[in-house]
């Protein structure tokens, strides 16, 4: 278990370095840290694997998930809460004219637009698509785009929505398939163990009508099974108990 800084470069690091990068995992990590925290990353980047973040993102992504993954790395995203509604109504009209080019969409408005905005800022601007053009954002967005700019996109919409819920789904995914992805389970339990567990573990319930504790017990086994059950909060002990019969009283 490393600071959160190293282990956030770490998991950066395995992301970028197969034939097959990881979009989800890069995504996830560079928007929904702060600045500061970003900051901090890219030093324990350097220092652990003697390359620079931007260099690594530089060399082994291109085309337009390369642009967005950087400008995510690169740019001071505002962090408060308080919306400006001229923004929120410029950036949308801006977002629709980019995407109703039916030869090409503007890639750099939507760039621009999603590594600068605030979370709220992004929210608001989903909830005046559907309002006022009628419109689902999202949906356009997985229609004008494709491959990997389209996963890098639909994480960061995904994650200004709710990001509660986008982890609480993307462990789902990880688990109620045959096989496990077991890369993706830990990296959500491992980085939100000591954040928003108990909040992700009750959208967890509310969204799928399961109890995580359950999917990762039935899915996995021995010490990997009880080093996750710590870490969302459920002791072996309690895990063995859960799962006996219950016994009428004599």
């Amino acid at each position: 278990m490393c600071n959160p800084a190293e282990r956030d470069a770490t998991i950066l690091h395995e992301a970028l370095g197969g034939l097959i990068k990881d979009y989800r995992a890069l995504t996830e990590v560079l928007y929904l840290r702060t600045s500061a925290e970003l900051l901090d990353i890219r030093r324990a980047y350097s220092s652990s694997f003697d390359r620079s973040l931007e260099e690594e993102i530089a060399t082994k992504i291109g085309g337009s998930e390369q642009k967005l993954l950087l400008g995510l790395l690169r740019e001071e995203r505002i962090e408060d809460d308080e919306i400006d509604t001229l923004e929120v109504e410029a950036d949308t009209e801006d977002l629709l004219s980019a995407l109703s080019n039916t030869e090409e969409i503007n890639i750099s408005v939507i760039v621009r637009v999603l590594t600068t905005r605030s979370s709220s800022h992004l929210k608001d601007i989903l909830d005046r698509f559907m309002k006022v053009y009628g419109y689902n954002f999202e949906q356009i967005l997985e229609n004008k785009t494709r491959g990997a700019f389209r996963v890098s996109v639909t994480v960061v919409m995904c994650c200004a929505k709710d990001s509660i819920n986008y982890y609480a789904k993307t462990l789902y995914e990880s688990l109620k398939g045959i096989c496990t992805d077991a890369s993706t389970l830990i990296r959500i339990i491992v980085t939100c163990a000591e954040t928003n567990m108990k909040d992700i573990k009750a959208s967890f319930s509310r969204n799928y009508e399961k109890q995580l504790h359950d999917m990762i017990s039935s899915d996995t086994m021995r010490h990997f099974q009880t080093f996750l059950m710590l870490l969302v909060g459920v002791s072996h002990h309690e895990n063995i108990l859960q799962h006996l019969p219950s016994l009428s009283p004599c």
